[in-house]
């Protein structure tokens, strides 16, 4: 299953901005695939997803770990891929 998160994007025209808006961003955790152990294509409920050598380090590093899902142009239907990450980490508190 995927999550979705609130994120603020800047729209610009010419260069100069013109305001920003607020998007939902699908994300995809590591239990969302399977926990699959080897980069390739996989087929999930909405379509294929690309997963990396790189993303497979992260998620086995932090197994919390999100990723935003971007879809991509394919001749084959639905096709995405990984982008941003978020590693879940709890914030460090800097209190004095």
């Amino acid at each position: 299953m995927t999550a979705a998160q609130h994120a603020m994007a800047t729209i610009y025209r010419d260069g100069a901005v013109i305001g920003d808006v607020a998007i939902m961003v699908a994300r995809l955790g590591w239990e969302s695939v399977g926990n699959v152990q080897q980069p390739g294509r996989y087929m999930l409920r909405f379509g294929w997803v690309s997963i990396t050598v790189d993303d497979l380090a992260i998620w086995s590093e932090f197994p919390e770990a999100t990723f935003a899902l971007y879809e991509g142009a394919s001749e084959y239907g639905n096709e995405y891929r990984l982008g941003s990450v978020d590693l879940n980490r709890p914030a460090l508190d800097t209190a004095p």
